[in-house]
């Protein structure tokens, strides 16, 4: 941030001389992350960097750890891969500072499509259909009319049985 100090230098001698103004920056740590908080794809990459030199904590705690050394907090040393909804905590500490934390958020926008085996065709008699999520920790719900499914779609548990022609459209959903 920036800040304007104004000094009146006053001896007993001379009194009091003009105010002199000077502009000072002063930078503090200022995680930037890449991309910005917000909605991102599934298995998007996060990068921390900061202006300066520090050291940087990160947490996935509810809360933010109070104690710098608390177990909670875990050197930053890697990309974070954004794979479910995620909320985290990062603190910067530098030599003579206090330490600054902030908290960022993250949305899963987009899931990958789920997994469906066999491929669609023709095919004689009744097949069994199986769906299987991507990533493996989301559910997968369906719709057999070509619509496209929302989470209030059938949830598939087990292999579906097809003896018609049919529209399959599935789609996982973080739970």
């Amino acid at each position: 941030f920036t800040t304007v100090l104004s000094v009146r230098v006053c001896t007993p001698f001379s009194g009091c001389e003009a105010v002199q103004s000077r502009l000072y920056q002063i930078s503090g740590v200022n995680p930037q992350l890449t991309p910005p908080p917000g909605k991102v794809d599934y298995g998007t990459q996060v990068t921390i960097a900061t202006n300066v030199s520090s050291r940087t904590l990160i947490s996935f705690a509810a809360t933010p750890p109070a104690e710098d050394n608390s177990p909670e907090w875990m050197p930053y040393e890697s990309p974070l891969i954004v794979t479910s909804n995620l909320t985290f905590h990062v603190r910067t500490l530098r030599p003579a500072h206090a330490a600054e934390t902030w908290t960022f958020r993250y949305r899963v926008a987009r899931l990958p499509r789920p997994e469906i085996i066999p491929a669609g065709g023709p095919f004689t008699g009744s097949i069994p259909i199986q769906l299987f999520p991507t990533p493996s920790h989301a559910v997968v719900h369906y719709t057999l009319d070509g619509s496209e499914p929302t989470e209030q779609s059938p949830e598939y548990s087990s292999p579906l049985s097809v003896s018609e022609d049919v529209t399959l459209k599935a789609k996982s959903f973080l739970v």
